[in-house]
């Protein structure tokens, strides 16, 4: 983890750091002369923005006087200043007084904010600067010294991304005002993909700000297709757009893009066996591709902070940016790099991809992967839920204030039930949200003990080395289960007894781990010596038909303890997303007829307008989407 922050007084080499004084006295005076310029600034300016202590002391009174309902006068503030024993410490009342006289004009408030935040700015980026020192000297590994380097970057610029709190007018002003902005250049407020059926449902097209989810079971198209959109977007409109890939090389992009423009067989390509004519239309393509701003990322690995350094680094550059494509999401890695909790580090991942698009006013689309159990449903239609992982009604969690196993069908927002926390040790925590997810394809795993639960073929279940899907476990593989309760007293009825431990063979003693860990010192090691985990072999996984499914959300752990496992609770990729568009084929083979290339379009979910579904022309010789004029049967 990076180093913890503390209040700095001068820089490496002895100089005070910035720091406006008079700013801040000036600002402070104006709210306690106009309590309603807090609602200006408030945002804007937190306590810890302020250099001095005495100064934070008389701007918290302010606000909690203000969060209470009450004016935030002089006499208010140096009232609870006194009670709070903080009065001597803000300089007294004479200091309040002498605050409140030195205020040029109370007018200038916003001015007065914006001088303190910039220098907090500043403070905080010599502090993570003298971090980065320390992590540099303290580290023996150069690459988790950049990436921790980059986390308290990226901690800094956080605070950019909460907008302060406008008034109605104010957002029609500025609405009215970008209304003009693109009159002036010719353009609309949507980026235009080209495809008018998706452009009407989406409004015109992509829009700044949004996070834009493309999913598909493997061999759908979705590169092809969000390559199609990058480069009409480029092509018809100049724009700006970069695509980070973390599956295909530099050349692999490159030929796709050349292959769809000049209509060429991308294995024809690949392979430098063309005729004349052909040389002659990727010289052209190539031609027209150069003279528009296209930009590809070839990454081995890529976490939000990359995407968001290079994306700041293009938009300085080339004056602005218009569209990030990253393929694709899965492969991305967390901040964390905490890969025993890869699901919750796929939605901190989505969290910050959602955070980029609105701080660089860009739209994203990223490209994700749906498993290829959905085939085994009647039409293999893609839905919602299948970015979301579930339990069937009738999977049973442990109400921790009564130890009763409470079907999820019966379970309510607000409920504590046992789960596992950070420190593997099993304990109370609250469900944020349950609700259904209709019928959908289960499974059942059965573990060695006896203990079964039926879910998804997405749902991850803890093992030794993180969170693995139930599609990947397999006989033998082990999984995580509660290995004492002795809190509310739950027994497992299904379990056989004779079986209620683990064989020597699959790991060491606890408590030999246990001295491993006092002799290294190693948190990682201390955990597992004293957690509550038991790892149990899977005994089977089977197919279980199809049944209703629910979703939990437990934030404060991550997961929860359902039929005797450890299982994750749902993901954060619908939840993050401003539209989720579904590629998918159905099945359209008659006798003795070709299998025609159509690709059906699902825009499954739209924050901001309709739903929909359209077909769309694939052309898998050159990896190119077309209208398609007359819907398939």
């Amino acid at each position: 983890m990076p180093p913890a922050r503390r209040r700095l007084a001068t820089d490496p080499g002895g100089r005070p750091l910035p720091q406006s004084v008079e700013a801040e006295a000036s600002l402070l005076g104006a709210l306690l002369l106009d309590a309603s310029l807090l609602e200006v600034v408030r945002s804007q300016v937190l306590p810890d923005d302020l250099s001095r202590e005495t100064h934070r002391a008389i701007y918290r009174a302010i606000i909690e006087l203000a969060d209470s309902g009450r004016e935030p006068s002089f006499a208010a503030v140096t009232e609870l200043l006194r009670a709070k024993s903080e009065l001597d410490e803000a300089g007294g009342p004479a200091a309040i007084v002498g605050l409140i006289e030195g205020t040029p004009s109370p007018a200038h408030a916003r001015g007065y904010a914006a001088v303190v935040e910039r220098t907090s700015i500043l403070r905080r980026i010599i502090g993570a600067a003298q971090d980065m020192m320390r992590l540099a000297l303290s580290s023996g590994e150069p690459r988790a010294a950049v990436e921790q380097a980059q986390q308290l970057l990226f901690r800094v610029s956080e605070r950019r991304l909460h907008r302060e709190v406008v008034t109605l007018r104010e957002a029609l002003d500025d609405y009215f005002a970008t209304i003009d902005e693109q009159n002036e250049q010719g353009r609309g407020p949507a980026l235009s993909t080209r495809f008018a059926s998706l452009d009407t449902l989406l409004g015109g097209g992509l829009h700044p700000g949004d996070l834009v989810i493309v999913a598909g079971r493997p061999g759908m198209g979705k590169t092809s297709f969000a390559l199609n959109v990058m480069r009409n977007a480029a092509l018809q409109h100049d724009a700006v757009a970069a695509v980070f890939s973390l599956e295909m090389t530099e050349e692999d992009l490159t030929l796709r893009l050349l292959s769809g423009l000049a209509e060429i067989d991308g294995g024809r390509l690949r392979r430098g066996s063309l005729d004349v004519e052909e040389l002659k239309a990727i010289n052209h393509a190539s031609g027209e591709l150069m003279q528009h701003q296209i930009f590809i990322e070839e990454c081995t690995r890529l976490d939000v902070t990359d995407v968001l350094t290079h994306a700041r680094k293009l938009q300085v550059r080339q004056g602005r940016l218009d569209l990030i494509v990253i393929d694709y999401l899965q492969l991305m890695e967390g901040l964390s790099g905490d890969e025993e909790n890869r699901v919750q580090e796929v939605a901190s991942i989505t969290r910050g991809l959602k955070a980029i698009a609105r701080e660089l006013e860009v739209p994203v689309l990223v490209i994700s992967q749906l498993s290829r159990q959905i085939e085994r449903r009647t039409g293999g239609e893609p839905k919602l839920s299948d970015l979301r992982e579930c339990v069937t009604g009738d999977t049973r969690v442990i109400d921790a204030e009564t130890g009763r196993l409470t079907p999820v069908l019966d379970l309510r927002a607000g409920a504590r039930i046992l789960a596992l926390g950070d420190d593997h040790l099993v304990g109370p925590f609250q469900v944020a949200d349950v609700w259904s997810n209709g019928v959908k394809p289960v499974f059942r795993v059965t573990s060695q003990t006896g203990r079964t639960i039926r879910a998804t073929a997405n749902h991850p279940f803890l093992t030794p080395t993180g969170w693995r899907p139930l599609e990947g476990l397999s006989r033998g593989d082990l999984v995580g289960t509660p290995m004492r309760l002795s809190e509310v007293g739950v027994e497992w009825p299904e379990a056989n007894p004779r079986e209620l431990r683990v064989p020597s063979a699959l790991s060491m003693r606890r408590s030999t781990v246990g001295k491993y860990a006092e002799l290294t010192a190693d948190p990682v090691l201390r955990t597992f010596a004293t957690s509550d985990v038991l790892w149990e072999p899977v005994r089977s996984v089977e197919p279980a038909g199809e049944e209703a499914v629910f979703d939990l959300r437990v934030p404060g752990s991550g997961n929860f303890i359902a039929d005797g496992f450890v299982v994750h609770n749902s993901g954060a990729i619908e939840q993050d997303a401003d539209v989720v568009i579904f590629l998918w084929k159905r099945d359209r083979a008659r006798a003795g007829e070709p299998i025609i290339p159509i690709l059906d379009v699902r825009v499954a979910k739209h924050r901001h307008g309709p739903t929909g579904d359209f077909q769309l022309y694939f052309d898998y010789e050159y990896t190119r989407f077309r209208e398609l004029t007359t819907p398939a049967a």
